[in-house]
C-alpha cells in the first residue's frame, strides 16, 4: 500500500481529468472504472501496473486485492478533483493493453479435415460511439461470441467508457482490432469457412425471422447513422434485415446486435 496524500503526485499522473485524458493506443495503458470491472481486469490476468483506491473504501476492496499488486491510496478530498468529475465507485485500475492478436489465432479449431466447428463471429465497422461499441462487446459476450473484429475507425475498445459499458468483458473477449478490416473479411470467409451477413435496413434483405445459419457464421454491424458500408457489404454473402412496425426506422445498433445474436445463437439454429 501506497498512501498518496497530493493530487500533484506523479504516481496519479494516468489517473489525473480522465474525462479529458486518454490512454490511447501508443501509450499501453488503459484505465478501468469500478469495482465490477477492476474485479474482472483482476481475473484476467492482463498486466496492472497499479490500482487507485479511495482510503474510505480500502476495507472494502483489500481483499480482493492479490499480494503484489501495487495499490496507491487517496483521501476522498483528492479524488474528485483528480479524477475530474464526482467519482463515488471507489476503485480504478490502470492496465497494460495486450498485444494485437493474429486473426488465425482467434479462429477455434476445426473438428477434423472434413467438418467445421461451429463459431460465431461478429465485425464492427465503423462503430465510433464508445457506449454503442460497449454494448455490442457485452452481448458479443453474453451470447457466446467466438471472436470479434473491430475496425481501426471503431471507437477504442479500451477506452474507460467502452470498459464500462461492457462491464469488463473485453477482457476475455476473443477481440482484434483490424488494420484492414476488408482484408481480415476476406480471410474469415476464403481461409476460414465463415458465412458473412451484412445487418442492413432494407426491405429487400433476408427477413431475421426466417433466416438460417451455417456452422461457421458472421455477423457485420455497422455505423450508428450510416450503417454497413457498402464497400463492408459488398464482401458480405448475405444482407439481412430485421422488419420493424409502427413507422420505426431503426435501432440503437447496441439494441440491434443483441436481437440479431439472441436470433444466430439460439441452439434450434446452430448446426450440430
Amino acid at each position: 500500500m501506497e498512501r498518496v496524500e497530493s493530487i500533484d503526485d506523479p504516481r496519479l499522473a494516468v489517473y489525473r481529468d480522465l474525462p479529458r485524458a486518454n490512454l490511447a493506443r501508443p501509450s499501453g495503458l488503459f484505465i478501468a472504472e469500478g469495482a465490477l470491472v477492476v474485479e474482472r481486469l483482476l481475473q484476467s490476468g492482463l498486466a496492472i501496473e497499479s490500482v487507485l483506491v479511495d482510503e474510505q473504501c480500502l476495507d472494502q476492496f483489500q481483499p480482493r486485492l492479490p499480494a503484489g499488486l501495487r495499490v496507491l491510496t487517496v483521501p476522498r478530498t483528492l479524488v474528485n478533483p483528480l479524477v475530474g468529475f464526482k467519482f463515488h465507485r471507489g476503485i480504478l485500475a490502470c492496465g497494460r493493453r495486450p498485444p494485437t492478436p493474429t486473426l488465425a489465432s482467434l479462429i477455434p479449431p476445426a473438428i477434423d479435415a472434413d467438418s467445421l466447428s461451429v463459431a460465431t463471429a461478429v465485425v464492427a465497422a465503423d462503430i465510433q460511439d464508445p457506449e454503442n461499441l460497449g454494448c455490442v462487446l457485452r452481448n458479443s459476450a453474453a451470447f457466446g461470441v467466438d471472436l470479434v473484429l473491430l475496425s481501426r475507425s471503431c471507437a477504442d475498445p479500451f477506452s474507460r467508457r467502452v470498459l464500462r459499458t461492457s462491464m469488463g468483458t473485453v477482457f476475455t473477449l476473443p477481440l482484434r482490432q483490424s488494420d484492414n478490416l476488408g482484408e481480415d473479411i476476406a480471410r474469415l470467409a476464403d481461409d476460414h469457412g465463415f458465412e458473412l451477413a451484412a445487418t442492413v435496413l432494407d426491405p429487400s434483405a433476408e427477413s431475421l425471422y426466417d433466416a438460417e445459419r451455417p456452422r461457421r457464421f458472421g455477423l457485420v454491424f455497422g455505423n450508428e447513422a450510416h450503417g454497413v458500408d457498402h464497400r463492408v457489404a459488398n464482401r458480405c454473402r448475405r444482407r439481412v434485415t430485421l422488419p420493424m412496425r409502427r413507422g420505426t426506422d431503426s435501432l440503437n445498433v447496441g439494441v440491434a446486435s443483441a436481437v440479431f445474436l439472441y436470433h444466430f445463437t439460439d441452439p434450434s439454429r446452430v448446426p450440430r
